[in-house]
């Protein structure tokens, strides 16, 4: 009897984790995976301080529910304390692993992997929709020019020329950028090489 008086007094202290708000812009234009800035706050609902540290994860769904369709964006590292009735709020850039165009949902969850013991660990996500639409470019050769009849030693260099347009709705944007490449042919040998 003593035990379970006990518990019950220590279950009362416990914190309790939620997320209050995830701020996404209801529709997104732009190139595929691009880069959107989230805002989200976190509270404690419970009587007890959260102490120790969690992880917070944004993850990306075409439903709102978290399970094995959702796909893992991002991760931050949290520490408390926070006391009771106390509230944190963070903005981060993030880059989304989207394509189509359509309707998704940002989930985000609190101490995903239930570090903090919490009188309540079923209200740690929130899931907030958003439209996608997908203005992908379209990169098109436009031009390429070499010397037509070429003189000198084998594996000779050569100077080319060449042009690209994006003939797309949207920008070619990528972090590394990306690689062109001209392929060289042997009339009538039937053999590939390639230059990058």
């Amino acid at each position: 009897m003593i035990f379970f008086l006990l518990d019950s007094v220590w279950a009362a202290d416990l914190p309790d984790l939620a997320p209050v708000s995830l701020q996404v812009p209801e529709v997104l234009a732009g190139p595929p995976n691009l880069d959107v800035t989230l805002v989200w706050g976190v509270t404690n609902q419970g009587i007890g301080a959260a102490e120790g540290g969690w992880s917070d994860d944004v993850y990306l769904s075409t439903n709102a529910v978290m399970d094995e369709a959702a796909k893992y964006v991002r991760g931050w590292y949290q520490s408390g304390p926070i006391p009771a009735g106390g509230s944190f709020w963070r903005t981060n850039t993030v880059q989304l692993p989207v394509v189509a165009s359509g309707t998704y949902y940002l989930l985000f969850q609190t101490d995903i992997s239930n570090s903090i013991l919490e009188s309540d660990e079923n209200n740690n996500v929130m899931a907030v929709p958003f439209t996608f639409n997908s203005t992908p470019p379209d990169l098109v050769p436009v031009s390429l020019r070499v010397a037509w009849v070429l003189t000198g030693p084998p594996n000779l260099e050569v100077t080319l020329v060449w042009g690209v347009t994006n003939q797309g709705i949207g920008p070619a944007v990528r972090e590394w950028g990306w690689s062109d490449r001209v392929s060289v042919h042997q009339r009538g040998v039937g053999w590939d090489g390639e230059f990058c």
